[in-house]
């Protein structure tokens, strides 16, 4: 999408990642039983998908304080994490 937003480019990547962690889980389940901490609950969204993004305004987000996983994106537009596995 060469035309995206910075807030858009931000949210496809957060649902991609969403999609992994669940993807992966459900196949940690349907193999072991359970969930593996070295596999889906060692991935963390912030550290893993936000924390390095291109569109991602660290700045912003910290002088807005937002403890609640919302994140500014480098357009000024608040991205809000909802549903499971923060998907947007």
């Amino acid at each position: 999408m060469n035309n995206s937003t910075p807030s858009q480019r931000l949210r496809d990547a957060l649902n991609a990642y969403a999609d992994r962690v669940r993807d992966l889980r459900d196949r940690e389940l349907k193999e072991y039983g359970h969930t593996l901490p070295h596999g889906s609950e060692r991935l963390d969204w912030y550290n893993h998908c936000v924390a390095d993004h291109e569109d991602y305004d660290d700045d912003a987000t910290e002088a807005a304080g937002h403890y609640d996983g919302t994140v500014i994106a480098t357009d000024g537009v608040e991205v809000y994490p909802c549903g499971d596995y923060w998907r947007i």
